[in-house]
């Protein structure tokens, strides 16, 4: 299923969650590094088993309704593209 970018508003917490509440805004970061690979053993961000939500395991898509306004559908990637960009930009000043 598609939908490697996606956020959402936290619904209901699970008793070992910490720092999270009902309400907050929250982004997935797509790529889940393995950890017990060599390069995540040695701090690198190149995970030999690396997974990317949305290519080998259900994204953000699974259970969302079909987008039927292709006009403004089409613009959701380049959009989270520039935002992603400024935000990057930002946060380097």
């Amino acid at each position: 299923m598609m939908g490697h970018e996606y956020a959402g508003t936290v619904a209901a917490i699970g008793e070992e969650v910490d720092g999270l509440s009902v309400v907050d805004k929250e982004i997935k970061e797509p790529i889940r590094r393995c950890g017990d690979c060599f390069q995540c053993k040695n701090g690198s961000n190149v995970c030999k088993n690396f997974s990317i939500t949305g290519m080998h395991t259900d994204g953000g898509v699974r259970g969302v309704p079909v987008l039927r306004d292709l006009q403004t559908g089409v613009l959701v990637r380049p959009a989270g593209c520039v935002s992603g960009a400024q935000t990057e930009r930002v946060q380097q000043k």
